[in-house]
Parts: C-alpha cells; sequence; structure tokens
C-alpha cells in the first residue's frame, strides 16, 4: 500500500475496527464519530470517508453531497441535541492548511456562549492585511483563480 494507507494511516486504522469508534452518524461512505482522543471542543466531530482518501478534493461529486447531508445531520444534532448556540466548520487541505493526518476530514466544533472563545470566527487566524487591501493587487489574485477554468 501507498503511504498513508492501512496501517500507516491513524484514521484507516479505525475503521478497520469500526467498534472502537463513537460514530454519531453514517452513511454508505462517510462516518461521522466524536473526535478521540484530543477533542478541541465539547462534542468536537469529524466527518471522515470509509475509504482512504488524502483531502476532500477526491471526494467525487456524489461523496462531497453525502459528506455535506452528513455534516448537516451532524449539526443539527449539536445544535439540538447538545445545545449548541453555533457550529464552526473547518476543512484543511494539506499540511500547511491544518491537515494533520493524510485522510480527508470535516471537523464540526459546536460552539457556546459561554466559552472564553465565543464569537471568535476561525477565519480570526488570518490578521487582516493592508498589503492585499489594494485594487490592483486584488484584480491580480483574481486573475490568477480566473486563470484556471
Amino acid at each position: 500500500m501507498p503511504p498513508g494507507h492501512g496501517d500507516q494511516c491513524p484514521f484507516c486504522q479505525l475503521i478497520e475496527n469500526p467498534q472502537q469508534l463513537l460514530t454519531i452518524g453514517e452513511t454508505e461512505n462517510f462516518y461521522a464519530w466524536m473526535e478521540f482522543p484530543q477533542p478541541r471542543a465539547y462534542g468536537h466531530a469529524n466527518i471522515v470517508p470509509k475509504e482512504h482518501k488524502e483531502s476532500v478534493l477526491e471526494f467525487s461529486p456524489q461523496e462531497f453531497q453525502e459528506a455535506m447531508t452528513l455534516m448537516r445531520e451532524t449539526v443539527q444534532k449539536a445544535m439540538e441535541g447538545l445545545g449548541a448556540d453555533g457550529i464552526s466548520i473547518a476543512m484543511n487541505i494539506k499540511e500547511p492548511a491544518g491537515q494533520m493526518l493524510p485522510h480527508a476530514y470535516i471537523q464540526i466544533f459546536p460552539r457556546f456562549e459561554e466559552d472564553e472563545n465565543a464569537g471568535t470566527p476561525i477565519g480570526a487566524i488570518f490578521q487582516h492585511r493592508d498589503d492585499l487591501a489594494d485594487e490592483d493587487k486584488l484584480k491580480d489574485i483574481q486573475s490568477d483563480y480566473n486563470s484556471i477554468s
């Protein structure tokens, strides 16, 4: 198997023994499970493909829709079952963006008004950059985006 698969991938190891998962939802191709052993928030959950895929970019359109449906169901469970006041969702693609494992996952962080970080958006890690606020620079960036079809 290529690196990151099977014995070398922590998520694949978990999926091989699903009885050890703290599942809160499941579809044909995905699990929703409680983050363990290192939850970062009360009710922290992950949406994870059962088949090894290195990032969400490898999901087919149907798999992406299936993952989003399970994510929405998990969010509703957090809001209604846990009493979350809000939810933050993260999809990190590649290590520089914060992907910690070579297996795709979508993180769900229930948020509560009484938490010390309540109201702080995930995007707060990116400070405003004056060097990017120039309209010509933004048009260059837009052009780079639009150069790919």
